[in-house]
């Protein structure tokens, strides 16, 4: 087996798990220890990952690990990957890509794979880090470029002027966002902080997506940052109905409404 071969198995063991080990990993590509602690070591000197002992771990754990996050991506997972599976199959190489934060994004993006040279512009520091290490293990190739302003502890995101004036200076081929709820009012976000940034993303592109699974159809939140007009696309789930008042004020647009099967 070639250096590389290991090297990615080592990554892709540590990105799944957390760390490897060295006598597993031995085991696993059938050498030797010792050449499972070189790999390590050259890996770690490349940055990629972190030297402990009787193996190696992440540099740090991402922010996509937290508690909270965990608990809400085990909710609804089967919709959400089959939400998220449809809107990966948009993606191109070459594209300009503007991204909201979200758990359905989050999603969206670690499925992600073999695009060239696209540019993700993003204001979620999980997000940056999903994408960065996508890139690093060589999954994906490009750039991930993040927005100025002021970081909101709360979503761990950078909001503010300086985060949505930004998006100006940029021609996207694609925006994907997220919502807490739709209704027939529009896509809505239950932080005001939000609304500003995922209403930019919304209406910068030459093709924009909502991401929505079913059981927030006919709900609203705090804020309502884009009408349904202003999507090309919304994808959502099966397992619940769209709500009649939304397909109502759809047929009076030219927004693709695409409703997935889940398991």
């Amino acid at each position: 087996m070639r250096a590389e071969e290991r090297h990615q198995y080592i990554l892709n063991a540590i990105k799944k798990n957390g760390s490897v080990s060295i006598l597993e990993a031995a085991a696993a590509l059938d050498v030797s220890d010792e050449t499972i602690r070189r790999d390590i070591n050259v890996l770690s000197e490349k940055n990629l990952l972190k030297k402990v002992r009787g193996g190696a771990s992440a540099i740090k754990l991402p922010y996509r690990k937290e508690k909270e996050y965990l608990r809400k991506n085990s909710d609804n997972q089967t919709e959400r990957l089959a939400i998220c599976n449809e809107a990966a199959n948009m993606f191109h190489s070459n594209m300009v890509v503007a991204l909201t934060r979200g758990i359905s994004i989050t999603t969206m993006t670690s499925l992600l794979s073999g695009l060239n040279d696209v540019t993700f512009v993003v204001n979620s520091l999980s997000l940056a880090e999903e994408l960065a290490d996508k890139i690093r293990l060589g999954e994906i190739s490009g750039n991930v470029i993040m927005t100025g302003g002021e970081l909101c502890l709360k979503t761990v995101s950078l909001i503010g002027n300086a985060a949505t004036d930004v998006l100006d200076t940029y021609t996207f081929d694609l925006s994907i966002c997220s919502c807490t709820a739709l209704s027939a009012e529009g896509a809505s976000v239950y932080l005001p902080t939000d609304s500003a940034y995922f209403s930019r993303v919304a209406k910068r592109s030459a093709v924009s997506v909502l991401l929505v699974e079913s059981f927030k159809l006919g709900k609203k939140s705090t804020c309502t940052y884009a009408r349904l007009s202003d999507f090309d696309r919304i994808i959502t789930d099966n397992k619940n109905p769209v709500p009649n008042d939304i397909l109502k004020v759809l047929e009076n647009t030219k927004t693709e409404l695409i409703v997935v099967e889940c398991e």
